[in-house]
């Protein structure tokens, strides 16, 4: 099953490329930061002494810094944080981690819209110990320059 969402997602990034280079204009390689809001949807996690964890979605918030490095795709590492995730309806908890991404432009000068897909490892700090945890992300979202 893993293996053909690989593959398929494999075909899906050639296709956007194709797309991507019959566009003419240059690409702007510069680095840039990119702040973010986000929604978290956790699943249960199990502690250091196995209790189940029954971890609430929640807003945390996130920063970037990345690099375009074809015409169709971005590199991206960033670090995030959720503050104060409820915990079996009880406790709170707080989610720091660190990853990577990588965003995939099919159109980037018609229609700046995207797809990113990312992997982060994060740490769970509450009382109960700091398990950790992988994180994987996908989605899509719209780039828009503020400024030359």
């Amino acid at each position: 099953m893993f293996a053909k969402q690989c593959l398929g997602l494999v075909l899906v990034a050639g296709l956007w490329a194709s797309a991507a280079s019959a566009v003419d204009k240059p690409l702007d390689t510069r680095f840039y930061i990119a702040p973010l809001a986000s929604y978290g949807f956790f699943d249960d996690d199990v502690d250091s002494t196995g209790t189940l964890l029954d971890i609430d979605d929640g807003f945390g918030g996130q920063i970037s810094l990345g690099k375009p490095i074809f015409s169709f795709l971005n590199l991206e590492l960033q670090a995030f944080y959720f503050d104060g995730v409820d915990v079996n309806n009880s406790s709170e908890v707080d989610i720091l981690g660190y990853g990577g991404s990588a965003l995939l432009f099919p159109f980037r000068n018609t229609l700046p819209v995207f797809g990113i897909l990312g992997y982060s490892y994060g740490n769970y700090d509450f009382d109960g110990g700091e398990p950790n945890a992988d994180i994987y992300d996908i989605g899509v979202g719209y780039a828009h320059e503020i400024n030359d």
